[in-house]
């Protein structure tokens, strides 16, 4: 309940339209598929008004607010919309726990958490498409901020890039923790990019 949806749906709107991301970081227009697995139409409704402004809605996002569980026919479903919209360039799950395989994996914790990423991996890889999957941080703190991310490191371990939002309950003050195989890992302050806007 830190901004994740907020800040997950800004980036997806953003590619929907074309401009810019967080304020500053240009990206092309494409089409997007938000699976907003925690929401209602009524929420995303609100929320969409509340960030879009007086701006015209745009018809390159695509909603859908239920989706069968990766394990339950979810990962096919999921390549078989990716193949009938070819012009789809972002997924972006919401949240990750409300799709993953229920039933319990062959092997450890860490091999169930790196599999299930991996899955959603491989889709992206086959399609061109990025794919995001937000996820639920551990209430501990931590001096390494990977080591917030809710589950073990195979989590962390199979994706490509990981971001990490802090923003402490109540606070318009937020960050961005970035690292990933292909670039350079940032720790990136509010006053930077626009994410006051996320939680007004």
């Amino acid at each position: 309940k830190m901004g994740k949806s907020m800040l997950a749906e800004n980036l997806g709107l953003a590619v929907a339209r074309g401009g810019k991301a967080l304020g500053v970081m240009e990206v092309e227009q494409a089409q997007v598929l938000y699976l907003a697995l925690e929401d209602n139409q009524r929420r995303m409704k609100f929320r969409m008004v509340t960030m879009q402004g007086s701006s015209s809605p745009t018809n390159h996002i695509h909603y859908a607010f239920h989706w069968p569980r990766a394990d339950q026919g979810g990962l096919e479903q999921l390549g078989n919309w990716l193949k009938d919209h070819a012009g789809t360039k972002l997924v972006i799950v919401d949240t990750f726990a409300r799709i993953r395989s229920r039933g319990g994996s062959p092997g450890s914790p860490y091999d169930r958490d790196y599999n299930d990423v991996s899955a959603f991996k491989k889709i992206s890889d086959e399609n061109g498409v990025a794919i995001v999957l937000v996820h639920h941080l551990r209430k501990a703190a931590s001096d390494d901020c990977l080591d917030l991310v809710t589950g073990t490191t195979g989590l962390t371990g199979a994706a490509d890039t990981v971001i990490v939002l802090r923003r402490e309950r109540m606070s318009a003050d937020a960050s961005l923790f970035i690292s990933g195989r292909d670039i350079e890992e940032k720790d990136l302050a509010e006053s930077k990019y626009n994410l006051l806007g996320f939680f007004g």
